[in-house]
């Protein structure tokens, strides 16, 4: 797994009691290529997450900048495998990813796992195939001003999805502080509640 910036995976522990809070539920954060871990929305996330049982491991990388898409998805795919190698113990697995991320959607179907994928790359046909065939739950978020969020992709998926009208890649409104603050809160109920909603169900694993 890469380890950029001189550092490792960072884990968080859960902030509840559970019967093995290390090991029990571990959530995996890949993150975009300019979007670390510790940005404000997939921060949202791991605050979420620990609050309800999960343990988090953030992988941070300096992903390559490979100008084929196939070795780019290659790459981010066997890093989420390597994250999925790291946590053999666990009972549950989730995956959160972030535009470059999200490409872990072909690891997290090809294990049945449920994942959270902020602004998605719908633009990459593997991507889509992999969201299209998974049989664990997903929520997408996206803006309708990003050019890799696509109606047509979206289409069929059966996901949850948190469409956000005039939101950038960044799920921002540029030029507009209260409204971007507002997506957050958005994007943080919709976290809250496809979490909550995965009490209950069985191994994820």
């Amino acid at each position: 797994m890469a380890a950029p910036f001189g550092g490792l995976p960072t884990r968080w522990p859960p902030t509840v009691d559970g019967p093995d809070p290390w090991l029990s539920k571990v959530a995996v954060i890949l993150p975009g290529l300019a979007y670390a871990p510790s940005m404000a929305l997939l921060d949202l996330c791991r605050q979420a997450l620990i609050a309800r049982g999960w343990t988090v491991q953030q992988v941070w990388w300096d992903a390559p900048r490979l100008d084929d898409a196939d070795e780019m998805i290659e790459w981010v795919d066997g890093e989420a495998e390597a994250a999925i190698a790291l946590e053999a113990d666990a009972d549950r697995l989730l995956f959160v990813g972030k535009s470059l991320g999200s490409l872990g959607c072909l690891a997290s179907a090809r294990h049945g796992l449920p994942a959270i994928w902020l602004t998605p790359l719908l633009d990459q046909p593997r991507a889509v195939h992999a969201l299209r065939h998974r049989t664990a739950p997903n929520l997408l978020v996206g803006g309708t001003a990003d050019s890799s969020w696509t109606a047509s992709s979206i289409s069929g998926l059966g996901d949850e999805v948190l469409e956000i009208p005039d939101a950038t890649h960044f799920l921002d409104l540029p030029g507009d502080v209260v409204g971007s603050a507002q997506i957050q809160v958005k994007v943080a109920r919709a976290v809250s509640s496809f979490l909550d909603q995965l009490r209950g169900i069985g191994s994820d694993r």
